[in-house]
């Protein structure tokens, strides 16, 4: 029963024109559409040292020693008005204020690869200090200060320069951002998914489904599995292209970048199950709102405009590890920026973790909602 159901909800989605097009055609279209446009622009891009001001003089000090080969990572430049300079763009990063065992704050204006390094740097510059800190208070440490610094200091996360994988440069972040979209594209099968049970709803299928024989899970199952495997293949099939075909350079391995995709599809589909089970309404309606909501998501992640996701670390941190299209982008971006795969794995627990959220959600909906018939 489950392979006959399967294959049929493979059949009935794929024949859908809308899903051809919008899950299948366009992302591969918009992939050709990037390749073609920033082919060359990565190409005559080198690394420059960047611009920042820092307030306190012992992250300034430290700051000014790191190198990516001869060239310093970091600008120091001194204004009287830093904010004004970060918003004219003169500087990528404001670091205010705050002691060594005190974490500064950090002001951006325009997210990008620079503000990325920015962030790490701080953030290890001022764990490795709470360490060195904690370690000293014990007095046989003191003597052997300089040994455990090194050690801590091998032990911090290496930076990869965006700059100089194969002239790609900060273009790869856009392609990232596709694999994003794509994924939370998926959401509109949770629609589908839902609807293929509402009684109430469009479909006339559904009243026979409903009343047949089978439990309500044995057929549900079936269909999101399809669902799965029809959005986590376009979207594997569009990373190859991507990779293959327009020659773009991903970090991290094709396993990652596979394990994320169905990370993300997963939790694209649930959400969309739970936005359609709090909507009222009928299923123009409900795939209409589901749509608002994952448009508004990469909007907040920056995929429409890039000083947004600036603003929103400066204002309200916390959206960063609840908006969907903002977590998987920074996911797959960690590949490319680090070379340690830490970062990745702290995005797919925290893919996992909203997926579990909207799950608890979907059933605490579904015990509410539920009927024996009609």
């Amino acid at each position: 029963m489950f392979g006959f159901l399967f294959r049929y909800s493979l059949i009935e989605t794929l024949r859908e024109k809308n899903v051809a097009f919008w899950l299948i055609a366009f992302p591969f279209f918009l992939a050709t559409i990037f390749g073609v446009v920033f082919q060359n622009i990565g190409q005559a891009e080198t690394f420059k040292p960047i611009p920042i001001v820092v307030e306190n003089q012992q992250y300034k000090m430290i700051l000014k020693e790191f190198r990516y080969g001869d060239k310093p990572v970091f600008k120091i430049k001194d204004f009287k008005n830093p904010e004004k300079a970060l918003k004219d763009e003169k500087i990528q990063g404001y670091v205010k204020g705050a002691g060594m065992l005190e974490k500064p704050e950090i002001m951006i204006y325009k997210e990008s690869i620079g503000t990325n390094i920015l962030y790490n740097s701080i953030n290890g510059v001022y764990h490795s200090s709470k360490t060195i800190a904690e370690i000293m208070k014990n007095p046989d440490n003191r003597g052997q200060m300089q040994a455990i610094i090194g050690k801590i200091a091998s032990k911090s996360v290496p930076i990869r320069n965006a700059y100089d994988l194969k002239g790609r440069s900060t273009t790869v972040t856009f392609f990232y951002s596709l694999l994003a979209m794509v994924c939370l594209g998926a959401s509109s099968f949770g629609v589908s998914l839902m609807e293929s049970m509402n009684v109430h709803g469009q479909y006339m299928s559904a009243i026979r489904l409903c009343i047949g024989p089978l439990k309500k899970i044995k057929l549900i199952f079936p269909k999101l599995t399809s669902y799965i495997c029809i959005s986590t293949v376009t979207s594997i099939l569009i990373y190859f292209y991507m990779r293959c075909i327009l020659d773009i350079e991903f970090g991290g391995t094709p396993i990652h970048i596979i394990v994320g995709l169905i990370a993300g599809n997963i939790m694209s589909i649930v959400i969309g199950v739970v936005l359609t089970m709090l909507i009222k309404g009928s299923a123009d309606m409900k795939y209409s709102i589901v749509s608002t909501a994952y448009v508004a998501s990469c909007f907040l992640a920056g995929l429409m405009n890039s000083r947004i996701p600036a603003m929103i670390s400066n204002k309200a941190p916390l959206v960063n590890y609840i908006n969907p299209a903002t977590v998987v982008t920074r996911m797959f971006t960690s590949l490319y920026l680090y070379d340690d795969n830490k970062m990745f794995f702290a995005g797919i627990l925290n893919v996992l973790l909203i997926t579990v959220a909207a799950g608890c959600f979907v059933v605490i909906l579904a015990r509410r909602k539920s009927y024996d018939g009609i």
